[in-house]
């Protein structure tokens, strides 16, 4: 399956490698404080770091909340899918929502049966108290597996397993920092925790339980529902990123589910319900839409004669630009009759 990566999340998410994290230098001296030289870090400009599906950075611990029912596993697993079509392993530790509910939902997708017996190492309902020795036994498999995205499903799961307490600051930064957080430091994965919110819970910057939570992750995600979703029809999502600490991720998305199959289209916004400003060939085109439909030809065309794309435009190129515009609903089409081409025109995005 290709599904529609939108061009919001970077466009082709072949351009990266395999979403390491770039390799750090080797602290000098000896005991418990060695000393890294800063300095030598800096000399070369400092590239921004590579993000997976535009949201996932390697070596990093996210955590993805929401009310029951409010789409965590369908964004989870769609970003699973994503990375397994990149060709990279991943591994799912489901303590809630089962094989079943995990099976349907990649079928749902459209996920090929051959990618996922290669690539998902999926563990549902592990026996697990948290001990060193589980956490030997969870770092063995990750070394294994050698997955790129470890998912676990759900915080709270994790902590019931380990009779640990949501709303206790101790015993959630004793498994936020002691089994979680370093599993991106030592394998340099990125590492998907999801967890529930209270009622009413999207504009809170916590999930629910304590606050030693967001401080014990590097990017907290929060997602709710739009326009609700089911087998029968699509819907639509919103997400808000309260925290980011490497800083390089666009905070507010709005996000389509589309059905047959089921599939993600990720627009930016600017946090009250407006789409971010298109960028590109989107921007170029957007210019020259008027109200009486014209063909990506004509578009290119006039962009061309206005200077705004001097040498023109690819015709996929153009294209896929007109139907970013169409997904954010700044441009409308039309059925083409037979013999002619499609034709495209401004749409207000107020309206």
């Amino acid at each position: 399956m290709t599904g529609p990566l939108d061009a919001a999340l970077g466009g082709d998410p072949t351009r990266d490698d395999d979403y390491r994290p770039a390799p750090e230098p080797e602290p000098s001296g000896h005991g418990p404080f060695r000393r890294l030289d800063l300095g030598k870090m800096i000399k070369q400009p400092r590239a921004r770091p590579r993000r997976l599906c535009g949201l996932l950075y390697p070596g990093k611990l996210h955590t993805l909340s929401g009310e029951p029912g409010h789409g965590k596993s369908t964004v989870a697993i769609w970003w699973l899918i994503k990375a397994m079509e990149l060709g990279l392993p991943v591994a799912l530790i489901d303590g809630e929502a089962g094989a079943e509910h995990t099976a349907d939902l990649l079928q749902s997708m459209g996920a090929d049966p051959a990618m996922i017996s290669e690539l998902l190492h999926y563990y549902p309902y592990p026996q697990v108290s948290w001990s060193a020795s589980d956490v030997a036994g969870l770092h063995a498999m990750l070394e294994g597996s050698g997955a790129r995205v470890a998912m676990f499903d759900s915080s709270a799961s994790m902590m019931s397993a380990a009779n640990l307490r949501e709303n206790d600051a101790g015993d959630v930064t004793r498994l936020w920092d002691c089994v979680l957080g370093p599993i991106g430091r030592v394998f340099g994965c990125s590492v998907i925790v999801t967890d529930h919110d209270a009622k009413n819970g999207f504009e809170s910057r916590y999930s629910r339980g304590n606050g030693a939570k967001l401080a014990a992750v590097d990017v907290g995600i929060k997602v709710a529902v739009e326009e609700q979703f089911n087998r029968d029809r699509g819907g639509r999502l919103k997400l808000w990123i309260p925290k980011d600490r490497p800083g390089c991720l666009w905070c507010n998305w709005d996000v389509e589910v589309l059905l047959d199959p089921l599939r993600l289209v990720w627009t930016r916004t600017d946090g009250s319900g407006g789409a971010a400003p298109a960028q590109g060939a989107a921007a170029i085109l957007q210019q020259v839409l008027g109200q009486h439909p014209a063909s990506a030809r004509e578009l290119v065309d006039e962009a061309k004669r206005l200077g705004l794309a001097p040498n023109g435009l690819k015709a996929d190129t153009a294209y896929r630009a007109l139907e970013e515009l169409a997904r954010r609903r700044l441009a409308g089409r039309t059925e083409p009759e037979p013999g002619k081409a499609v034709g495209w025109f401004r749409l207000d995005p107020t309206a």
